[in-house]
């Protein structure tokens, strides 16, 4: 129990000390006293443990020799008696006495070596209680000398603690300071930007407005040059106007492309197509024409820019640019993609021509293009006359690709041979960049025909279309053919669009 409250008391006092000390330092001192409470509570548990079994060893002694003293007292008192019964009876009485007494001298013997032994046992007891009392004294020093230690380092602990709040003092101080020299510098520092900022904005507005007056000058010489070079465009349309009128053929009501551009002696102009020779008349005023020509008439057809001759086209090119402008125009008339449908049609108009006018495009009966973002399958389903050797065109499909028209045609021209084509909407050159598969394959069988190359212009000649794309055998293309559930046979084409 002394001990038990040493410890309460110290540790009272090292909580005592750890509260006066920082906050910040707090959770040291903490640990360090969790650390000093579990090392004394378990040296004390121990010592507690080992005094307790001591004392229970020497409780128990004492216990043991009170009872044999007992004992011991009341066989002398039946000694005494059974000696004053003895003297009364015979001997035979005597000898029994004497009996009884050797026995009980026997047994007083055994209690006496009995008290002997305790006795013992409690002097050695007595002398290990007294070892382990030696030993908790130095324990208790073991632990004042610890103790001294901690108090030593949280002496030391508080004095770095009362440094370092002095230090962050210090430095609070500083912090302050420096707060109120940076506060008083971005003020200066301010007033001083807000000047500059006023006088570059000065600065900038009279630029600006100098700027302005220099652009409305700009502007109204460009007025003043458009105006002129407006002028300028009527006077050349005028004069363009009045030397076409001038060169205009009489004849086919055409200004010439090309020369030579014959005259009459009076100098009308006559197209080379529309001139008769040398014996004929003048179609205006009637005059021989001979075999004249007019240079200048030439010289103006090299320089002046001609009309495009397609209907819809408003477009005016030079005579060098006129066969590139005839290959690119939009309103170049093309013929129909569908093999049956003759028409011919502007290119512009041919996706309109195919989605509502033309009598062979599937476009037309579904009202619609199909729309490609990977391969594309096209199903065919055979009419019995495919078998006769007679020409069969199926209705064109029309395809649209990453913002390209194509259009797939399947033909059995008489003969055993058939051919799959695909025609682009667009020139040569546009074709050239792209690339499709025609493929036609029976899984069941294994058999395939498949073909990849550029797709064809869409002013392709009539006669390379019998011999265009895939072509496939009659007796080939027999083995492609499946059942369909109308019990016609049918077939598939499948397509692969590339860009190269």
């Amino acid at each position: 129990m002394n001990t038990t409250a040493k410890m309460v008391e110290e540790n009272g006092r090292v909580r005592r000390h750890v509260e006066g000390v920082g906050k910040q330092d707090q959770g040291v001192y903490e640990q360090l006293e969790r650390n000093v409470k579990e090392n004394f509570l378990v040296i004390l548990q121990q010592k507690d443990v080992e005094l307790l079994k001591a004392d229970e060893e020497l409780s128990r002694g004492e216990h043991e020799l009170n009872e044999t003293k007992e004992k011991l007292k009341k066989s002398e008192e039946k000694l005494v008696i059974e000696k004053n019964i003895s003297d009364r009876n015979s001997l035979e009485v005597l000898k029994n006495f004497t009996k009884r007494e050797i026995e009980l001298s026997l047994e007083l013997n055994e209690g006496n070596q009995k008290l002997v032994e305790k006795e013992e046992e409690l002097k050695e007891n007595t002398v290990k209680h007294e070892k382990l009392e030696s030993e908790n004294e130095i324990d208790f020093k073991l632990r004042d000398e610890m103790f001294n230690h901690v108090a030593n380092e949280e002496e030391e602990l508080r004095q770095k603690t009362v440094k370092l709040l002095a230090e962050k003092e210090e430095l609070k101080q500083k912090y302050e300071k420096c707060e109120k020299l940076m506060a008083e510098s971005w003020k200066q520092n301010t007033v001083k930007h807000e000047k500059l900022v006023a006088k570059k904005q000065e600065e900038l507005k009279q630029k600006t407005a100098k700027h302005e007056q220099e652009l409305q000058k700009i502007y109204q010489k460009l007025t003043e040059k458009e105006e002129e070079l407006k002028q300028d465009t009527l006077k050349h349309a005028k004069l363009v106007g009045v030397l076409e009128e001038r060169m205009e053929c009489p004849v086919c009501l055409d200004i010439p492309t090309t020369g030579p551009v014959y005259t009459c002696s009076n100098g009308h102009c006559v197209c080379a197509a529309c001139y008769r020779g040398p014996r004929s008349n003048c179609p205006s005023c009637r005059v021989r024409m001979f075999r004249n020509t007019s240079l200048l008439a030439a010289t103006i057809l090299q320089n002046i820019e001609h009309s495009c001759r397609n209907q819809g086209c408003l477009q005016k090119v030079a005579k060098e640019e006129k066969e590139e402008h005839k290959k690119a125009c939009l309103f170049r008339l093309v013929t129909c993609p569908a093999f049956s449908c003759k028409e011919k049609v502007a290119f512009c108009h041919l996706v309109d021509h195919i989605l509502n006018q033309c009598g062979s495009s599937m476009a037309k009966i579904k009202s619609t293009i199909i729309d490609v973002k990977g391969p594309a399958y096209c199903n065919y389903i055979l009419n019995n006359c495919y078998l006769e050797d007679v020409l069969e065109s199926f209705n064109v499909i029309t395809l649209c690709w990453e913002g390209k028209y194509f259009f797939l045609t399947a033909l059995k021209p008489p003969g055993s041979l058939w051919n799959f084509y695909v025609q682009m909407l667009g020139s040569l050159e546009e074709c050239m960049r792209y690339r499709v598969s025609i493929t036609i394959e029976e899984k069941v069988r294994g058999l395939v025909q498949t073909v990849c190359s550029a797709p064809f212009p869409i002013n392709m000649e009539a006669r390379v279309k019998r011999e265009a794309g895939l072509v496939v055998r009659s007796t080939s293309m027999e083995g492609m053919l499946r059942q369909h559930a109308s019990g016609r046979d049918f077939f598939t084409i499948k397509l692969d669009f590339a860009v190269i």
